[in-house]
């Protein structure tokens, strides 16, 4: 089980925290709080458990994994989210085809 706390905020909101991401990439359960990237991976994904990030919400959902293992099926679905969806060969793609679509605009003007 891996824990990923940040300060909610304005800077950290606009953020993408890449631990959670890393983590379930190698199929670990994820407890974050609710900022936003966090918050939209992990419902994106259906992997992992959304926190208020208070402590007691925190410890709570530390309880309800370990009385609720997350299943393999959970943490596939994770691992292929991010590897679909956050990789880096797929980032990169998405970063290819909006530099050629540019172009093409930039040539056809």
């Amino acid at each position: 089980m891996t824990i990923d706390f940040m300060n909610r905020g304005l800077l950290l909101d606009v953020s993408t925290p890449i631990k959670a991401i890393e983590y379930m990439a190698l199929k670990k359960a994820m407890i974050c709080n609710d900022s936003p990237d966090q918050l939209y991976v992990i419902e994106q994904s259906n992997c992992g458990r959304i926190t208020d990030g208070t402590g007691e919400s925190y410890a709570n959902a530390m309880i309800d994994l370990t009385q609720y293992p997350m299943s393999e099926q959970e943490l596939d679905a994770g691992y292929n989210y991010i590897k679909n969806n956050r990789s880096y060969s797929y980032l990169g793609q998405q970063v290819a085809n909006d530099i050629k679509n540019i172009l093409n605009k930039h040539n056809t003007l």
